[in-house]
């Protein structure tokens, strides 16, 4: 997934339009694909706020920085 793609998901969690389910649906796509940058912690529980494009970049740098701590 694409790092606009990933903002354009985040986007929509912030005045989400859809059932319960599609919002869900997107939270999982969010999650599956940063499975290490912690993107709901970053978009629900930072003070101040994170943009959607500020807690994508971070959630790509945290991730960028697992796997490089766990290459062999």
């Amino acid at each position: 997934m694409t790092k606009d793609e990933l903002i354009a998901l985040a986007k929509f969690l912030d005045t989400p339009v859809g059932t319960e389910q599609e919002i869900q649906d997107v939270k999982n796509r969010l999650v599956e694909a940063l499975p290490h940058g912690n993107i709901l912690k970053l978009l629900y529980h930072t003070r101040p706020e994170l943009t959607a494009e500020e807690a994508v970049e971070e959630a790509l740098r945290r991730e960028s920085e697992w796997h490089n701590s766990n290459d062999t």
